[in-house]
């Protein structure tokens, strides 16, 4: 078996099977350093999996209740439309009418109604 001499003249006996030969060590091993730079462990990558699993499951919650929310405003807007086209016998709402509503869209159908004073033009001859 061979020995290792030191500086200070002890010897001991040196087991080849307990060290790695800097050849092996640069060609089968990487450093820590190396590791942390170039590598994620296992936990962290399910930790980040995770968490963006979570981020785009609350996106897709969102962007579901942002629907919903603008379905039942469609809803209700095309409800108004209907009902108020039937009360005053409109086949569709005078033009008149709509832009005032475009205008100042807080106000209701029957408001617009009002604030335009509409008047159903009659296409029969004035004068027979």
């Amino acid at each position: 078996m061979p020995k290792i001499i030191y500086d200070d003249g002890r010897e001991e006996d040196f087991n080849e099977a307990d060290f790695i030969s800097r050849a092996d060590l640069d060609e089968n091993y990487i450093s820590k350093d190396d590791v942390a730079e170039n590598y994620v462990s296992k936990e962290l990558y399910d930790k980040k999996k995770k968490q963006a699993k979570e981020a785009f499951k609350q996106k897709d919650l969102a962007e579901r209740q942002v629907s919903e929310e603008n379905r039942a405003e469609l809803e209700k807007t095309i409800e108004e439309k209907v009902s108020f086209k039937a009360k005053h016998g409109f086949e569709e709402i005078p033009e008149e009418i709509m832009q005032i509503r475009e205008a100042n869209p807080n106000l209701t159908w029957e408001q617009a109604y009002r604030v335009a004073d509409y008047h159903e033009t009659s296409n029969a001859n004035p004068n027979p």
